[in-house]
């Protein structure tokens, strides 16, 4: 599981952590903090790029918090949006689409 913490609230944990002598914990999750914020500028740049180089108004679109998948091999999967026109669905899948309204 993954949570994302605004600075201020591991600003607060780590004041708790120190109060209670935990300075190896403090390190350790300052040193994450300053990781994530490395991670967040790449994947920020990965979505402006996408959507430099792929984006359609209407058919495929990048929301500004995409999730990306980054990769040791050089670059990222971004997650986009791709429209779908019911039309497109054929027979089955328009009979189960209304079975279910």
């Amino acid at each position: 599981m993954w949570l994302q913490l605004e600075d201020n609230v591991v600003d607060a944990i780590a004041e708790e952590l120190l109060r209670a002598g935990r300075v190896d914990l403090v390190n350790a999750l300052k040193s994450r903090q300053r990781a994530a914020a490395n991670e967040k500028r790449m994947a920020d740049a990965y979505t402006r790029a996408a959507e430099n180089q792929f984006h359609r108004e209407g058919d495929l679109e990048f929301d500004e918090s995409a999730v990306v998948a980054l990769s040791d091999d050089g670059g990222a999967y971004v997650m986009a949006w791709k429209w779908i026109e019911r039309a497109s669905l054929g027979r089955a899948a328009i009979g189960a689409e209304s079975a279910i309204a």
